[in-house]
């Protein structure tokens, strides 16, 4: 998962803990956890294991994705079909504009290398491998980078 924000996951929890009128330890219970853990989670203390992870989610019906990478305080979790399938849509939208920053960064070090690449009379034989890896490195994130922006486009389409 892409860049995990504790601070989304811990706040979201609490949100939707309170959203739904649970107590820590009502909400434990209801997940199969303690009030202890519950409350590291929601301080930001301590980050869920996966399977918890995975059984918060199930409980308040969203997606680990919009658990860790969306602020969920910004949406009606008691809303209807279409308010999340609007949830869903802002949460692909941050992600094509989180790519969209990628590519401009990887175009950012493309052109920086090529400018050092035109400026050395030759390369010392120390540095020839390095330019290598770095050219086959930045060939596999632009393919990397296309095939993410073509599944966002196909969201974005549906």
């Amino acid at each position: 998962m892409e860049n995990m924000d504790t601070a989304f996951i811990s706040n979201n929890i609490k949100y939707l803990r309170k959203s739904a009128s649970l107590s820590q330890e009502e909400f434990a219970a209801k997940v199969g956890l303690n009030r202890g853990n519950i409350a590291t989670y929601e301080n930001g203390v301590a980050e869920p294991k996966m399977s918890n992870l995975l059984g918060i989610a199930a409980f308040f019906q969203v997606s680990v994705e919009q658990l860790a990478c969306s602020d969920l305080s910004k949406f009606d979790v008691n809303a209807g079909p279409s308010d999340k399938v609007q949830l869903a849509s802002n949460v692909v939208m941050d992600f094509k504009n989180k790519a969209d920053e990628i590519a401009a960064v990887l175009q950012s070090f493309q052109t920086y290398h090529r400018f050092k690449m035109k400026s050395m009379d030759a390369i010392p034989k120390d540095l020839q491998m390095m330019v290598i890896n770095f050219e086959e490195l930045f060939e596999v994130s632009e393919s990397l980078l296309a095939q993410h922006l073509a599944l966002i486009q196909n969201l974005i389409n549906l």
